[in-house]
């Protein structure tokens, strides 16, 4: 509108007409009516959008708190359409279903089944991003931070150890400094990560003054400008080190340390009425203790939006945001066991301010003796605390660690059973003492010390040699031993003997999904110390409380501009989050990896259990026996196809491939390249040109390794190195199998797109592999190349024609694992003999039967794994029935 008021006053000052001005300004302002109109018309359509999502969300909560038959039919597709991703979600709906399994005793089977499918969704749903480097890259970003932390707080512990979560939590753990604790012993890198690690211990006293000597060079002395803009100087890389993960928690453990050794100076020092030395420098590492706990729940929520319901008051929202904190910040359980050191050091210094003011000698002081054993019991937690947690986090320690935790369970359900008995037997044989004391005529009251001493003496009879209960009365003395013999049988012999079994079984569950449970606290570990604040206690008192009285300055002074209240406007909120929706990368990413979910699973959740792995190794056993068939079809041939390659080493120029009759396998090669790389492909040439009357050739695979990304089949030239991949140099055209792209001279002058027709199934044992020259359809420039699956098409390269090299081209077969073997034979256009026919064609009308009866079975049995999602959701206890095999 500055603009029009300008031109405005310019056509004024020019004497115009009245009416040319009003034609134009009122153009210029229709536009901005316009403008205006799209802009609110975009502004409804995203707020429509956003509408929709709710409701679906909303529909979808309803299904998830319904009965299992409703339960029973959520599906992939409906993650989708909803205000947060289907990553997060499939993650927040298994965490509600695992936890209602717990509290519903006739679904619970069915409930957990489809919550760990939930999971496995999300599992397989980052699966792409192992081997694809930019989604990889987009999903490390700042959206990976939030995704970790739900991770953890939803107990999502084969989500968070997959092995690309696994590896970025990593990097989130060590930062910058990552790559640097994998370098050689003798490389400076590694010098830098050991110096930084031994310089800990010095860095919780001087970091006051290196931040300080830092930041003068950097305001004075133009480090900055010398080292160039993109670089970053001395502060801020001492700066990232100071606020890296790895360095915090050396840190923290170092205080934690100093506040042990504090507590065991205090356990060997008498006990005295006034305060020593030693408790003042304790009370202060409580007091930055407890400023760090703080600091830490809150800063936990730093990230998280609340959500802003429409009838809900501020009370009720302040009081869900709270909750959520205090629940987020006891999920970990080392936080767990720091509040409650914190509880029982503020019982001791209540204990001990009452008795420094109230008392004047320490003799017959109760009080004084009670906070020296609340002493003891804080020093026997911290000891728990600081070598449980540096054990847990190492990998070989850490599976034993977290077992110990479970245990204790175990332990207390048995020590539950053993109070129960104790009691019962106590109270018999209790009353069978008053009964005997009544009959022999003695004076006896109501006494509860009698039966305390007998309970004492049957507790340490497990521990100690036992003894039997005398009494005077012979009948009373039989049915006491008769008691006692059968408190020790269901005490010693029963309930030891089941926690025993207990215990084994516990440890064995932890030990069966190790890697999950470790990688899961391990998460939480990395999750805690991304929150910490970076300086050590008890230097972190004057950082916090300095921090705090900058946040309430800010609010008292800057109230007026804060804009605290457009942050939490919802409509605002609305509209931004549904932008942010359409134009992240990360967003992208994820619609990306559903279609590629979909493309293999389908819209069903991946099937769980031991059912599916029986179904799989009857499927593989199915698929070796067609490999067999197939292998013996293969020597006799078929249709225009001739001449099995013998086993005659003048037609095959090789390096590490061994060759026996028409079968190719990987084998040791001395060569100096081979000597010098760690891993090299070995290739075979058939020395036998390619012509138009021999134009291509077959390969079948005999044995397969599980990716098939060593299987390499093309069509080189004379100067060809065996050692290197078929169409990645020169004149030459490669097909390679597992990664399903074909690479020829195109591909070489930066066309890098794989000249794939169609996505073809991946090549396994039995399937027959096709290469042929088509010179009926050569050109000037170029001759094409075909590659066929099973004589399906898979698609073709181009070979320059106008090259010398190109008159005499080659069968080229490269392998790269010991897992891998091939039969080869050329295709010749011209039938094979009546007379050969004959004699073979009554074996191979029996296999081709064969054949096809198995290929029959195989497909039915693809089939059957379709269906086994749906079967198994109706009936959640087949997965322990045995399938009969076929």
């Amino acid at each position: 509108m500055a603009e029009v008021i300008v031109e405005l006053k310019d056509l004024k000052k020019r004497n115009e007409s009245e009416k040319v001005s009003h034609t134009q300004g009122g153009t210029v302002l229709q536009k901005d009516a316009v403008n205006e109109s799209e802009g609110s018309s975009e502004n409804t359509h995203d707020d429509l959008a956003y509408k929709k999502k709710q409701r679906k969300e909303k529909w979808v909560n309803k299904m998830i708190e319904s009965g299992i038959d409703r339960v029973k039919l959520l599906k992939p597709s409906m993650l989708k359409g909803q205000p947060t991703n289907s990553l997060e979600k499939a993650m927040e709906y298994s965490f509600r279903l695992k936890e209602r399994a717990q509290y519903s005793s006739v679904d619970e089977a069915e409930l957990k089944v489809i919550g760990t499918s939930m999971e496995e969704y999300a599992f397989y749903l980052i699966e792409p991003l192992k081997n694809d480097i930019i989604k990889r890259a987009i999903f490390k970003g700042k959206e990976f931070d939030h995704i970790a932390e739900k991770a953890v707080l939803l107990k999502q512990k084969k989500f968070l150890a997959h092995p690309v979560m696994y590896d970025l939590l990593r990097k989130r753990w060590a930062r910058r400094f990552y790559s640097w604790q994998f370098i050689t012993l003798f490389d400076l890198d590694c010098f830098k990560w050991w110096f930084l690690s031994l310089w800990t211990p010095f860095d919780c006293f001087f970091f006051p003054v290196i931040f300080f000597v830092l930041f003068v060079i950097r305001k004075f002395g133009g480090l900055r400008e010398k080292r160039g803009i993109d670089k970053k100087d001395a502060f801020e890389i001492y700066h990232d080190y100071f606020t890296t993960p790895y360095f915090i928690f050396q840190r923290d453990t170092l205080s934690y340390l100093v506040l042990l050794a504090l507590h065991f100076a205090m356990s060997i020092r008498p006990s005295t009425l006034h305060f020593a030395v030693v408790e003042w420098i304790i009370l202060l590492f409580f007091l930055g203790r407890f400023m760090m706990e703080v600091y830490q729940a809150v800063n936990g929520l730093k990230n998280e939006k609340e959500k802003m319901k429409e009838g809900i008051a501020k009370r009720q929202r302040i009081r869900n945001k709270l909750s959520k904190m205090l629940y987020k910040y006891l999920s970990d359980q080392w936080n767990v066991l720091d509040a409650t050191t914190l509880i029982v050091y503020v019982i001791i210094l209540i204990l001990r301010v009452i008795t420094w003011s109230a008392y004047t000698s320490v003799s017959n002081n109760r009080l004084l003796a009670v906070a020296g054993y609340f002493y003891g019991l804080n020093c026997m937690l911290l000891t728990l605390r600081v070598f449980g947690h540096i054990m847990e986090f190492k990998k070989t320690t850490g599976t034993i660690q977290i077992a110990l935790f479970q245990i204790i369970g175990a332990v207390l359900a048995v020590f539950g059973q053993f109070f129960a008995v104790l009691v019962a037997f106590s109270l018999a044989i209790s009353k069978i003492r008053m009964t005997e004391l009544s009959y022999a005529g003695t004076q006896s009251t109501v006494s509860f010390k009698s039966w305390w001493n007998i309970a004492r003496h049957l507790f340490w009879s497990l521990l100690i040699e036992p003894e039997l209960l005398q009494s005077s009365d012979e009948t009373s003395s039989v049915l006491i031993q008769i008691l006692y013999g059968l408190f020790l049988i269901m005490a010693v012999v029963m309930l030891m003997n089941m926690m025993i079994a207990l215990l084994t079984n516990t440890y064995q569950q932890v030990e069966d999904n190790a890697f999950y449970e470790w990688s899961y606290k391990k998460a939480a570990t990395i999750n805690t110390y991304c929150n910490y604040h970076s300086v050590p206690v008890p230097f972190n008192i004057i950082s916090l409380t300095f921090l705090l009285a900058r946040y309430l300055c800010k609010k008292i002074c800057c109230h007026e501009c804060s804009t605290a209240d457009i942050d939490n406007d919802p409509e605002k909120e609305r509209h931004r989050g549904s932008a942010m929706d359409k134009k992240t990368p990360f967003s992208q990413m994820i619609i990306e990896l559903e279609s590629i979910y979909y493309s293999v699973y389908g819209d069903e959740f991946p099937i769980t259990g031991d059912r599916l792995d029986h179904v799989m190794k009857h499927t593989e056993d199915n698929r070796q026996l067609i490999g067999h068939i197939a292998e013996r079809l293969f020597n006799y041939g078929s249709g225009t196809t001739e001449g099995v390659v013998s086993d005659r080493r003048q037609k095959w120029d090789v390096k590490g491939i061994g060759i026996l009759e028409n079968r190719l396998s990987y084998d040791s090669c001395e060569c100096h390249q081979c000597s010098r790389d760690y891993k090299q492909y070995h290739g075979a040439k058939y020395l036998e040109p390619l012509s138009p009357e021999m134009p291509g050739f077959e390969i079948l695979i005999v044995e397969a390794s599980k990716t098939n990304h060593d299987l390499i089949l093309g069509v080189v030239d004379d100067d060809f190195d065996l050692h290197k991949i078929p169409g990645m140099e020169g004149n030459t055209v490669g097909y390679q199998v597992g990664k399903e792209i074909i690479c020829d001279a195109t591909t070489q002058r930066g066309n890098c797109l794989p000249k794939i027709d169609h996505l073809p199934e991946m090549a396994d044992r039995g399937d027959l592999l096709g290469c042929e020259l088509l010179y009926g359809r050569e050109s000037n420039d170029d001759l094409y190349i075909l590659f066929t699956l099973n004589g399906r098409k898979i698609g073709e390269g181009t070979i320059e024609n106008g090259n010398s090299n190109a008159k005499r081209l080659y069968a080229f077969v490269s392998i790269g694992s010991q897992e891998i073997s091939v039969r080869f034979k050329q295709r010749y256009l011209k039938h094979v003999s009546h007379d050969k026919v004959d004699h073979t064609s009554i074996l191979m009308k029996q296999l081709l039967d064969q054949l096809t009866v198995l290929n029959k079975n195989y497909s039915d049995l693809k089939q059957e794994v379709q269906s086994i999602r749906s079967e198994m959701r109706k009936d959640p206890e087949s997965e322990k029935k045995v399938i009969a095999p076929f």
